[in-house]
């Protein structure tokens, strides 16, 4: 177990790693502001002054203690189907290097593998996460697997670039309760550049509004870059007066056909300076309305919970060892099962990731030996305090395709610097001067 001090401005984080308990507090009765020489438990509560020993000594053995520590789930909760690598865009950033001519997956051969795991792992519900390619142009797989575990507690999503979703497709996603992300990077006519479409912006724009008519629920998925890191927040206000209060910032990682524009990596300080922005907003709009879903962005709303609510487990791709391999499965049109989307060969660029064929009559043993993904012991991290929140930087799978030796990820900076700041922001704004998330 491992117990550090992270001094931030005016605040003391006390962090137990091992299971992601903190507690902070406004150093304004500290005695002195000199860095302690060895932290532990009488330095540190000896620090404050005797009116403050009491409670923090009660505040650092709850701390220590392990007996309610947050295990890691190992349990099937997503299975990703890769329908086709086929799409109608050549977008820039495209981390699968999508194209236009490519397969589709059999609807029988998916029916195959979602049943399998299903009895594998003795689950009665998952969810089913649709991905390509441009999914849409598999539709009518799409609705033959929806069409055959109809009845039973399978949900769907489907990220798709919005082009195609004309009244027919809308129909047949309300019907199976089929939930619509749509990647929409600003409202722009500069995505026409992005997509490799001349149309594409007036195409995906014309489709969120049908969404809205047939009043389907649906988000957005916006990917940050270095040309557009400075326009989040303007974005966003875009977002809320168009009502899509729903949406998810993905950062740019340099792989697939991203490689390509290497130089759209993201700044970590800018990055750092409009996501502090953003989730200064949400809070507020969390303190007036007691609802943080009134303007949620994603991938903040999950950390928050992560730190404060210790939802270690809330979200597999932040987490250390991520879910590729334990949690998600992806099934790709090859006929193979594979961790994840991002360990899929036309994104690392060689199958070596490639774990049982959906035809195998071994399909379970040679499931269940799998070499699972596992970055908890990436050398950069080593030692860090945060790991337990953050999960290694990012996604691991874009971590590892980018550097396979386990190091860190490129947005570490930012997520060291965001944790701190999302706990000190929270207590400003509730005006507390002590919190705990235990």
């Amino acid at each position: 177990m491992t117990i550090d001090l992270i001094k931030y401005h005016d605040y003391d984080i006390i962090v137990n790693s091992n299971n992601g308990k903190f507690f902070a507090l406004k150093n304004t009765f500290r005695l002195t502001d000199e860095p302690l020489r060895n932290f532990n438990k009488a330095s540190f509560v000896n620090s404050y002054e005797k009116i403050m020993r009491e409670s923090l000594t009660k505040l650092y053995d709850d701390l220590a203690s392990d007996i309610d520590k947050n295990e890691t789930s190992k349990q099937l909760d997503l299975i990703i189907v890769n329908i086709t690598n086929k799409c109608n865009l050549n977008c820039k950033y495209c981390y699968t290097s999508s194209k236009s001519n490519s397969e589709i997956l059999n609807a029988k051969n998916a029916i195959d593998a979602i049943e399998k795991l299903l009895k594998i792992y003795k689950r009665d519900s998952v969810h089913v996460l649709f991905q390509g390619g441009e999914p849409l142009l598999a539709i009518d797989e799409i609705t033959s697997i929806a069409t055959h575990f109809q009845g039973q507690a399978i949900t769907y999503s489907i990220q798709t670039n919005g082009t195609l979703l004309s009244d027919r497709i809308i129909d047949i996603c309300k019907k199976y309760n089929i939930r619509i992300s749509v990647s929409l990077d600003g409202f722009s006519l500069k995505q026409n550049e992005l997509r490799g479409k001349n149309k594409a912006y007036k195409l995906i724009i014309d489709g969120i509004q049908r969404l809205k008519k047939h009043q389907l629920n649906f988000g957005v998925i916006t990917v940050i870059t270095k040309s557009n890191v400075e326009k989040i927040n303007e974005v966003v206000t875009e977002y809320v007066i168009n009502e899509i209060p729903h949406f998810k910032l993905n950062f740019f990682y340099p792989i697939g056909r991203g490689k390509q524009i290497q130089n759209e990596i993201i700044p970590n300080d800018k990055l750092i300076g409009q996501m502090k922005l953003l989730f200064s907003t949400m809070l507020e709009k969390r303190v007036i309305t007691g609802d943080f879903m009134s303007l949620a962005e994603t991938n903040l709303m999950l950390l928050w919970q992560k730190i404060f609510y210790r939802k270690l487990d809330n979200y597999m791709c932040g987490s250390v060892p991520c879910g590729a391999g334990v949690r998600t499965f992806t099934v790709n049109t090859d006929g193979y099962i594979y961790p994840c989307t991002y360990y899929l060969p036309n994104v690392i660029e060689n199958d070596s990731f490639k774990i049982v064929n959906i035809a195998d009559e071994d399909f379970a043993n040679k499931l269940k030996k799998r070499e699972i993904i596992n970055d908890k012991n990436a050398e950069d991290c080593k030692g860090c305090s945060l790991l337990v929140y953050c999960g290694g930087g990012g996604c691991r799978g874009a971590i590892h395709n980018m550097n396979p030796k386990n190091k860190k990820g490129i947005y570490c900076e930012y997520y060291k610097e965001m944790i701190k700041f999302m706990i000190t922001e929270t207590m400003r704004q509730f005006k507390q001067d002590v919190v705990k998330n235990f």
